[in-house]
């Protein structure tokens, strides 16, 4: 009891099979403990000071009655509010970084790193992931296999964007990562021959 209160909501994430409930009592060599689940007493032998294991779920309601006091705990389950990103590859441009506290990375790309899959893998608890591209944030499709998401991408000259939203099971916490690619295509323009009416023209070789 703190502050004269005798009920309070227990919070406990989803991934949680079981949870451990502990109490104190003041007067611990006096009164009888008696608890219960959802209105059914839990077997065992409780002290006035100790501490058990049960399984809940959401909606369950646990109350500890010690005397003519009645303690009242109503689960709460909430899912995870994991958003861990294990890592992010490009594979044809050898781009391969684990995200910390820096949420921007850059990476450059010629003519022969045309188009390529960009690879996030993240936490078993994740919820999903999103991958968009260019200023108007264009979904790209995604393939999960795992806990891998991947997006196949076609650059374009310049900086190409990739915005990569991680959102985790509770839909409500997210982190979004940028990935900028600076695509510069060949400047090759040489000329490998001349050709007059299907004749090659000699000394341009």
């Amino acid at each position: 009891e703190r502050n004269g209160a005798t009920e309070a909501t227990v919070v406990i994430p989803a991934e949680a099979k079981k949870a451990e409930i502990s109490y104190i009592s003041v007067n611990n060599g006096k009164g009888s403990v008696e608890i219960k689940k959802n209105g059914q007493a839990v077997e065992g032998t409780f002290e006035n000071t100790d501490s058990f294991v049960l399984e809940l779920a959401d909606g369950d309601v646990i109350t500890i009655k010690r005397g003519e006091t009645t303690y009242t705990f109503n689960v709460k389950v909430v899912e995870s509010n994991d958003t861990t990103v294990e890592k992010i590859v490009m594979d044809t441009l050898d781009f391969k970084v684990t995200p910390t506290d820096e949420k921007a990375f850059y990476a450059n790309a010629d003519s022969t790193q045309k188009t390529g899959t960009l690879a996030v893998t993240v936490s078993e608890e994740v919820g999903s992931v999103e991958i968009r591209k260019g200023d108007l944030r264009k979904v790209l499709e995604t393939t999960k296999a795992g806990t891998t998401y991947s997006a196949a991408y076609e650059l374009v000259n310049g900086v190409n964007s990739f915005y990569v939203k991680v959102l985790a099971k509770d839909g409500v916490t997210e982190k979004e990562y940028i990935v900028n690619v600076n695509y510069t295509p060949s400047s090759d323009i040489t000329v490998t021959d001349i050709k007059l009416n299907g004749a090659i023209v000699e000394g341009f070789a």
